[in-house]
């Protein structure tokens, strides 16, 4: 677009109002097709296989898990809630 020098204000406004368009139609479209993928993307306790016990304690036991899909190791921390409510 070209304006002359007393029409710079209007210039301005039109190209801010065409960003905003473009961002708000951005938003949009990210959050119409990233929320079905976050959803898929959420790790469950299924996802992975206890390979073994690596440490017990008062609040709960630590895991060797082994993710199914990539088959990384992770350790894996479960505390008891009766445990950890009672400290309060």
């Amino acid at each position: 677009m070209v304006f002359d020098d007393d029409n710079k204000e209007i210039e301005d406004e039109i190209k801010q109002s065409i960003a905003v368009k473009r961002i708000k139609k951005k938003t949009i479209m990210h959050k119409k097709f990233l929320e079905p993928i976050q959803e898929e993307l959420k790790t469950q306790l299924d996802d992975f296989t206890i390979v073994s016990v690596l440490g017990a304690g008062a609040f709960g036991k630590v895991y060797l898990v082994q993710k199914k899909d990539t088959g990384k190791v992770f350790a894996m921390k479960t505390l008891r809630k009766d445990a950890i409510i009672d400290l309060q």
